[in-house]
């Protein structure tokens, strides 16, 4: 393990973060100057129509999602998407309120582009992908500057790594779950 994941996982580690036991998603991190890039995946038994069903089923996020109290389309112009969201950012026993409103553009089906434009996550740009057939091949990435992020860098990584750890776990457990439920 590089010295530079060490300060992030102990952070981690500190805090308490939880992170799903339902998937254990792959994950990559990288830092190109100031911004850090994590990505993760994992491949649910689905089809692409029905991962693209859980992911744009923005309504419904506060079920599954841990921390999003609202989350909800304020503004659609069909491929565009404006979302206004609100929860809190868990890490162990700390939470920190948040709200917020993202830009998201559609490509149905195969990939999904976020740019948070306020909130805590101003700036942090997220894209979704979608690959394969069944089962599909789910992907996140988050692209977030370091020097915009209201944390210290080493939480910032460690903050990202929990939010893309978590948001691919449990959407991949979400659209198994619905899989199963609609099993005749």
């Amino acid at each position: 393990m590089k010295p530079s994941f060490l300060l992030p996982l102990l952070t981690c580690l500190l805090v308490g973060v939880s992170l799903p036991v339902q998937a254990d998603p792959r994950l990559t991190v990288r830092q190109e100057g100031n911004v850090i890039i994590v990505a993760g995946a994992l491949e649910p038994d689905v089809a692409p129509a029905e991962a693209w069903s859980v992911l744009t089923d923005y309504d419904r996020f506060p079920e599954f999602v841990p921390g999003i109290r609202l989350n909800r389309v304020v503004k659609d112009n069909g491929s565009r998407k404006l979302v206004e969201q609100q929860g809190e950012l868990m890490a162990g026993t700390l939470k920190v309120p948040y709200f917020g409103t993202m830009q998201i553009d559609e490509k149905p089906s195969k990939e999904m582009r976020i740019l948070f434009l306020n909130g805590l996550f101003k700036d942090v740009q997220g894209t979704w992908q979608l690959s394969g057939k069944k089962p599909v091949k789910l992907s996140y990435e988050m692209r977030m500057d370091l020097m915009k992020s209201p944390y210290p860098p080493a939480m910032a990584h460690a903050i990202a790594q929990q939010q893309v750890n978590t948001w691919v776990a449990v959407f991949s457990a979400e659209m198994e779950r619905r899989k199963n439920r609609n099993k005749p």
